[in-house]
């Protein structure tokens, strides 16, 4: 998939095993609308906090 349907899928996707997977992703992609996108799911406190762990790291 391209970066932006990972960034999609980690911030709209509310299932956490789609999320850790847009994550595990997005590692890949080290651009700035990707940091942009981790750091939304970072600072979402909607967001399961073992996702938002592994967003920081």
């Amino acid at each position: 998939q391209p970066d932006y349907q990972w960034q999609y899928q980690v911030r709209h996707e509310r299932d956490v095993t789609a999320q850790s997977e847009a994550i595990d992703a997005l590692h890949n992609y080290p651009e700035p609308a990707t940091r942009k996108a981790l750091t939304d799911t970072i600072e979402n406190e909607q967001v399961y906090y073992k996702i938002r762990c592994r967003a920081a790291h």
